[in-house]
């Protein structure tokens, strides 16, 4: 069954991706970004912005590269 309806999912699922990949982007930046303010290890707060940015890169060139 699931093969039958994959052709009429896949429109919806290019649909309602970016709206949970933004909700992904919502729950890391309320969680982590008032952590990294309070973070006194400024090397630490580096990488973890570092890491969100390749990730929020990932993301783009997943879709460009469909």
């Amino acid at each position: 069954m699931g093969f039958l309806l994959i052709a009429k999912i896949e429109l919806v699922i290019s649909f309602l991706l970016p709206f949970a990949v933004g909700g992904f982007v919502y729950i890391f930046a309320s969680d982590f970004i008032p952590e990294l303010h309070r973070e006194k290890n400024v090397k630490k707060s580096f990488i973890i912005s570092i890491l969100f940015a390749l990730d929020i890169l990932f993301v783009l060139v997943l879709k460009v590269g469909e």
